[in-house]
């Protein structure tokens, strides 16, 4: 019988890879404490609809592989499609991080979804021919004059970029004028 899904796939594969038979895998499962027979074998190569943890744990140790991996070509099986995790995409990050709220998983999708529906910004000296053709131009910005960078932050002055700030200038010399009364007041 052709496998005709990734459970199914999953079992033929491995059996014919070690030239294993449905026995050999019933021995290896009941070797690791695991209840495994042919006919579950068998039921499991069919069109999946359920499937219980023990019988996941079982198959597991029947063909040498993490319960994962056979949880996996299970899901797969009953038709539901898991994302792929080798390319993650930034809204795949965002949905998976358990550490953001529902509120901030919402801002930063939109976030994403504003910036991708945005033009692409191009460096002053890219031509439209060399962001057809997928070309990298390294350019460095000056802070002030970065593209990348929301407009509203390129207007506004970084006290880190520009030196000190007249408020924090205007604090310390504040700071002096008080040392300096209270020197003035123990003297008296």
């Amino acid at each position: 019988m052709a496998a005709t899904h990734q459970l199914a796939q999953l079992i033929d594969g491995i059996k014919a890879a070690n030239g294993w038979s449905d026995p050999d895998l019933v021995r290896n499962a009941k070797e690791k404490g695991h209840v495994l027979s042919k006919s579950n074998i068998s039921r499991y190569r069919n069109p999946l609809v359920s499937i219980k943890g023990e019988i996941i744990h079982a198959l597991a140790a029947g063909l040498r592989v993490k319960p994962s991996q056979v949880a996996i070509a299970a899901i797969e099986s009953m038709g539901i499609a898991l994302p792929s995790y080798d390319a993650i995409a930034p809204e795949q990050a965002v949905e998976l991080d358990i550490h953001l709220s529902a509120r901030d998983k919402s801002v930063v999708l939109g976030l994403l979804r504003d910036l991708r529906s945005s033009a692409q910004p191009r460096a002053p000296d890219e031509t439209p021919e060399d962001q057809e053709e997928g070309r990298v131009i390294d350019v460095a910005f000056p802070p002030e004059h970065d593209p990348t960078l929301p407009p509203d932050i390129n207007e506004v002055g970084v006290a880190a970029q520009q030196g000190q700030s007249e408020g924090r200038r205007l604090r310390e010399q504040q700071d002096r004028d008080a040392e300096q009364g209270e020197a003035g007041d123990d003297e008296d």
